[in-house]
């Protein structure tokens, strides 16, 4: 959210500096105006928060899900969701590749005639503050680092946009499990369905974009489950764009290893466990029936 802004402009700014002072004063009031996106409401009737279990997978299911990985890509993303939980190697390694790009932006006016007249300057003027309050809003470099972690974790990263134009800008996540990717535009953006069917109808008003009102009425009424999401606030990161046909981790192929790591670790514990009560146990005298003879 950004900051409220009391302070009156100062003596002797420039007109740069003064139309720069409006336009954040009005971006702070648009922004505090904004209502937020409601993730969960613990004291509500339209709580939304569901249990997730995970089990840690062997080494050779994990190649079995590779064998067909168009068939297990929800399997295949709740090991690496897993994995990622409770593995650092793996942590660090998606982290280390998220954090490369440093996500900075130039911004470039486009047919732009740079004639000398002033009330184009002005205009041209206007419309770059406009654009740089928007980025702003947006925080690339934190966002894009989440977006990208979760699409090398989970093979895609698939989101729907609140505001986005000065007025606090959102992305809301989208559980990958009831997203498809229907088709790809001629710009290389992918498209992709949500399942309807796994959306309440008392939630649709609260905890979704305006438009999934119009998709649920649509499912309601033609029984299609799978909406297209518009483009105008859909986004899709897909990690591999080679691969269409399903989309499943980057680093799918360590994970065998490293779930081999991990049951060797859990058996090894084990394995000390039961030493540890055995030699326990040999050296406590009993009596025939096996009842300790101390107190």
């Amino acid at each position: 959210m950004a900051q409220k802004i009391h302070t009156p402009p100062r003596e002797g700014m420039t007109d740069r500096e003064k139309l720069a002072w409006e336009y954040a004063t009005a971006f702070a009031k648009a922004a505090d105006a904004q209502r937020s996106q409601v993730i969960n409401d613990p004291d509500g009737k339209t709580s939304r928060r569901t249990s997730r279990t995970y089990s840690a997978p062997t080494k050779e299911q994990i190649d079995d899900y590779l064998k067909t990985p168009s068939s297990n890509e929800k399997n295949l993303r709740n090991a690496s969701v897993y994995l990622y939980q409770i593995n650092t190697r793996y942590r660090n390694l998606l982290n280390y590749y998220a954090n490369l790009p440093c996500w900075s932006y130039v911004i470039t006016p486009l047919n732009y005639s740079g004639a000398p007249n002033k009330s184009k300057r002005e205009s041209f003027k206007k419309q770059y503050f406009k654009v740089c309050d928007i980025l702003e809003s947006m925080s690339l470099e934190k966002l894009m680092r989440e977006v990208v972690v979760s699409a090398l974790r989970e093979g895609a990263y698939y989101g729907v946009i609140w505001g986005g134009d000065g007025d606090n800008f959102i992305l809301q996540k989208l559980d990958p499990d009831y997203c498809t990717i229907c088709s790809i535009t001629d710009g290389g953006v992918f498209q992709f369905k949500y399942d309807m069917s796994k959306i309440k109808e008392t939630d649709v008003d609260t905890y979704y974009p305006p438009a999934f009102k119009e998709m649920y009425n649509k499912y309601k009424s033609t029984g299609d489950k799978y909406q297209a999401v518009p483009l105008e606030i859909a986004v899709c990161f897909k990690a591999d764009p080679s691969i269409i046909d399903y989309s499943i981790p980057v680093f799918s192929g360590v994970m065998p290893t490293l779930f081999q790591i991990e049951n060797v670790k859990a058996l090894s514990t084990a394995a000390s466990e039961i030493a540890n009560y055995k030699l326990i146990a040999g050296k406590i005298p009993v009596d025939d029936e096996g009842v300790p003879l101390i107190d």
